[in-house]
């Protein structure tokens, strides 16, 4: 079972709510935020670790009761509960998680006026040419975005980050649906969903099968 959440970091404008937010949190949570340097990142890590707690609360937990670990490539996990998988992103004003007991995947990205030189470079044949093939140039933006959280979202699910290089790997988009991504990974299958959370970002979840 997949679990998503997501929140504004607005609410943490406030230098109360951010203190009592932020005191709540784990040692390691806290580090998180005291490492980045500015304000709205400081909020972001904040608003994700809340998210966290959020999450867990749902199978009896709190986040600053969890002892972290990370694999090799940095991605953190609970030590004590391996079973539960979980996903961070954050981008813009808002923050997501995601939860499952499988290894999952999540990414937000807020749409912003791109360059398609990025797509060309960081995208498969195939991608590129699904994002140069619409008309409009909001719908060519709209098309990045799309398969830009799709691929950060299978990055997280398989765990290497960006160790793996985005060009290694394609998502399947067959009339207007995902359905796979081409790679050469593992040997395991992922299914992904799309998410329109918020007007104005594009947001996506990958699973392992």
């Amino acid at each position: 079972m997949v679990k998503i959440f997501y929140d504004s970091i607005r609410k943490l404008d406030e230098e109360a709510i951010y203190a009592r937010c932020y005191n709540s949190l784990s040692a390691y949570r806290r580090e998180k935020a005291d490492k980045v340097k500015f304000p709205e990142d400081k909020k972001r890590s904040v608003a994700a670790g809340m998210l966290l707690n959020q999450g867990l609360s749902e199978y009896g937990l709190r986040e600053c009761d969890m002892v972290y670990g990370t694999n090799q490539n940095g991605r953190p996990f609970f030590r004590e509960y391996p079973q539960i998988r979980f996903s961070l992103s954050h981008s813009g004003e808002y923050v997501m998680a995601a939860f499952s007991d499988v290894e999952i995947g999540c990414d937000i990205q807020q749409m912003k006026q791109t360059d398609l030189k990025i797509a060309q470079r960081f995208f498969a044949p195939e991608e590129y040419a699904y994002v140069t093939g619409w008309k409009e140039a909001a719908a060519q933006e709209e098309a990045f975005y799309r398969i830009w959280v799709l691929k950060e979202s299978f990055l997280k699910a398989v765990g290497t980050g960006m160790a793996l290089s985005m060009t290694d790997f394609s998502i399947q988009i067959q009339e207007d649906r995902v359905i796979g991504v081409r790679q050469n990974v593992n040997d395991k299958k992922y299914s992904f969903e799309e998410y329109d959370l918020i007007k104005g970002y594009k947001a996506a979840c990958c699973v392992e099968m």
